[in-house]
């Protein structure tokens, strides 16, 4: 087993990003170590230090790539939501595990953006703890430590990610621009085992499906009701529910913001929040408090939303088509209004569908031979559920003729309303 003479240069503290070609190597092979001494080697990861690195590295603003709002955590849950979200149900392919998308296709697909710039931040990390952390575990672990940092609910981490040596297992996503024809809800051109509505994404066009779906080139059609279905079906694929789907989208939406104002990514520009590294349900708020309204990106290259009211204490912030597919249709939303009356069933099932994502797919050492943190790493509000509870929706007794507001409505009628439990224990692919 290989150690590192660089185990011991300071984390951090470079200016012009020099570890491009290590997050992603320029061979498009990398060194890779047996499962074996991978075993022993995790044996003797510091996770506490792991998890204390990683805090310092979310708030040391580099000049190569300056952190958000002073903080890097929107820019590591994109990493670690892109690396495991090419898994799918179909055949259990796809996943961290492997850290694949270092590697050409994945690296190079319109979603992985620079990505290799979040690659290239945490490099002195992974020298650092050599053997002992895999690039698949520092990955999804710096997607989990970036939600803790920033205020919002995980559950216990686990270790034991198989690097893969090159990204060869990704051809199967595609590596062409389009799928071959066959049936698709509204995306068209797409077929099993697929994960994603098109190669590229990693999973549905933010944009709103295809105007027409039997045609590649018909563009986006920006319309929520439309996407929403799309959602269903590409999350279903990824072995998602509704819950877990909504869930993700609104605790993986109060962090970050979009980077579009010129043309070399997706188009879209702005934060979902006025905190973008604070947990908040502010980007379920705004969207049943808020009028919204579609407007061109900067770049003029796509569609966004921004508030109908440009006096808001929103009217900085935008929305995705995507975005406001959760409040324009009927089990999306009703899940909107449960956890705008209550954050704290938003904490629960955010931590609970974070864990499913990161831990998706195969590339695993054996379930006995991963480590895992334990139980009292649960982070979370953990708090009297009224003390979480949106403003609008507390009982008007001063007033009984008073209308209640929209938001008030959804919330008194839909507190008794019971949901399936989410799954917190081990999932069935893992065992």
């Amino acid at each position: 087993m290989k150690s590192l003479i660089v185990t011991l240069l300071p984390i951090g503290v470079f200016g012009s990003c020099p570890f491009m070609d290590i997050g992603t190597p320029p061979s498009l092979k990398a060194e890779v170590i047996s499962d074996s001494d991978f075993k022993t080697a995790l044996e003797g990861l510091d996770i506490e230090a792991l998890e204390q690195d990683l805090r310092v590295l979310m708030t040391d603003s580099q000049t190569c790539w300056p952190a958000d709002d002073g903080h890097y955590g929107g820019f590591m849950i994109r990493l670690a939501w892109h690396c495991a979200g090419t898994f799918r149900t179909s055949d259990q392919k796809g996943g961290c595990g492997g850290a694949r998308i270092r590697f050409p296709p994945e690296s190079d697909w319109e979603d992985n953006g620079n990505l290799d710039k979040a690659r290239a931040l945490l490099v002195p990390i992974k020298q650092k703890y050599g053997d002992a952390l895999s690039w698949g575990d520092l990955i999804s672990f710096a997607g989990t430590v970036a939600i803790r940092d920033m205020g919002g609910p995980t559950n216990p981490h686990c270790f034991g990610r198989v690097d893969d040596a090159d990204g060869n297992k990704s051809d199967i996503f595609g590596v062409t621009d389009s799928w071959q024809d066959t049936d698709c809800v509204v995306q068209g051109n797409c077929q099993e085992p697929m994960g994603a509505v098109k190669v590229g994404l990693i999973y549905v066009n933010p944009e709103g499906p295809l105007n027409d779906p039997n045609d590649l080139n018909s563009g986006q059609n920006p319309d929520p009701e439309k996407s929403a279905v799309e959602i269903r079906e590409v999350f279903g694929r990824m072995g998602m529910n509704d819950s877990e789907t909504a869930s993700l989208i609104a605790g993986g939406h109060a962090f970050g913001k979009c980077h579009g104002a010129g043309v070399m990514t997706s188009g879209f520009e702005g934060p979902w929040t006025t905190t973008p590294s604070q947990w908040t349900n502010q980007f379920l708020t705004g969207m049943l408090d808020e009028e919204w309204e579609q407007v061109a990106t900067p770049s003029g290259s796509a569609v966004q939303w921004q508030t109908k009211d440009r006096t808001s204490i929103l009217a900085g912030t935008m929305r995705l088509t995507a975005d406001l597919a959760l409040v324009n249709d009927d089990a999306y939303l009703a899940l909107a209004k449960h956890w705008v009356c209550d954050q704290q069933k938003l904490d629960i099932a955010f931590a609970a569908s974070w864990k499913k994502l990161v831990e998706s797919g195969g590339g695993w050492l054996p379930v006995e031979d991963r480590r895992c943190e334990p139980e009292s790493k649960a982070t979370g509000q953990q708090t009297d559920p009224q003390k979480n509870f949106h403003s609008v929706c507390a009982t008007t007794t001063t007033d009984d003729s008073q209308e209640a507001s929209t938001a008030t409505k959804f919330c008194l009628s839909f507190l008794a309303v019971v949901f399936t439990p989410l799954s917190l224990g081990a999932h069935s692919w893992l065992a």
